[in-house]
């Protein structure tokens, strides 16, 4: 501000609204001292609004309560819903994984399952597997390999009797 060269004194304290975030409407002819003063009066209200708008920091309950169970398994992948039927997961999900189709550079890397109760194909951890492992080979058809040794031998019956 001391080096800046303006038409008007004032302006060296309205050049430093922005760098503030605040808005004071100028008066040219108050004069450089009372435009600073008036500058000083609007951040000291700014900085009165956040205190009293302050109950609590959530970045400090985040990491407070992260601590508190036991901390994040990190590296995880996985997102797992669960909840009473009718309370929007399905929706929920199916939002979801279309962001995440969106936004990933290589969207045939994302992988999901969605179980549903009334449907008895869909309602056990087997059928979760197969459907994964379905998408993964999908996704990546060289995979499959590891499953053929196996599957040459039991055919179907790999994945469907009682120890699939």
């Amino acid at each position: 501000m001391e080096h800046r060269q303006t038409k008007h004194e004032e302006d060296k304290v309205y050049s430093l609204l922005g760098i503030f975030g605040v808005y004071i409407p100028p008066f040219y002819g108050e004069g450089m001292g009372r435009a600073l003063t008036r500058l000083q009066d609007e951040i000291n209200k700014l900085e009165k609004c956040t205190q009293d708008l302050y109950i609590t920091n959530p970045r400090r309950d985040k990491a407070r309560i992260k601590e508190t169970k036991g901390g994040l398994l990190e590296e995880s992948r996985l997102l797992w819903i669960k909840g009473d039927p009718g309370k929007g997961k399905t929706m929920l999900l199916c939002g979801i994984i279309n962001e995440l189709s969106r936004s990933m550079a290589i969207a045939a890397h994302l992988c999901y399952f969605l179980c549903q109760a009334t449907d008895s194909r869909i309602n056990s951890a087997t059928a979760v597997l197969r459907g994964l492992l379905f998408m993964l080979v999908s996704q990546q058809p060289s995979l499959v390999s590891h499953l053929r040794e196996k599957h040459d031998k039991t055919g179907k019956a790999l994945f469907e009797n009682p120890n699939a």
